[in-house]
């Protein structure tokens, strides 16, 4: 990974565990990993698949400590439905997280009335405007313990930006 000036104390890369299906996830990348896609659950190996992905983007085969990584077993509207919605039949679900099926899923369920229409449905594509998750981010900030309990890699990101904050501060 290249160097950066001034040197960071943390960087956070975000991706959606679902792209670990996209064609062209490799496309720039000399040598593929095979079969990053897994079924869910577990996530961990399809997690594990993308960590080696995000690794060969960039260019580090180790990541350094200060990186975190925040990979949703499906989508980050999963961690969002269950900070809004815990209360929900869904997120009461074995394995929660990799829940990603037709209308159970968190990111179409939070399109209907009955979940406050956070996102829109616009030619058969889920919208997902920034302003309208600025007006939740309080709320999820506030459930975030809720949504480590439920879904596992968001537990995962906290523990791992928990130690690269101690290791900052300490």
């Amino acid at each position: 990974m290249a160097s950066v000036d001034p040197p960071l104390d943390l960087l956070v890369i975000h991706v959606d565990a679902d792209i670990a299906a996209e064609y062209d996830l490799q496309d720039d990348v000399p040598e593929p990993i095979e079969h990053v896609a897994q079924p869910c659950p577990p996530a961990a190996p399809t997690i594990a698949g993308l960590v080696q992905v995000i690794g060969r983007w960039v260019q580090c085969q180790t990541l350094p400590p200060q990186v975190v990584l925040a990979i949703p077993a499906q989508d980050i509207e999963n961690w969002t439905f269950a900070a809004l919605f815990s209360f929900d039949a869904l997120c009461a679900q074995p394995d929660y997280e990799c829940t990603r099926t037709g209308v159970n899923r968190p990111c179409y369920k939070l399109t209907l009335p009955k979940y406050g229409k956070l996102l829109h449905r616009k030619g058969g594509e889920i919208k997902k405007p920034l302003r309208r998750y600025q007006t939740v981010v309080e709320k999820i900030a506030e459930s975030w313990p809720t949504v480590c309990a439920l879904c596992p890699q968001a537990q995962r990101f906290t523990e791992d930006t928990l130690r690269v904050g101690a290791g900052v501060n300490g």
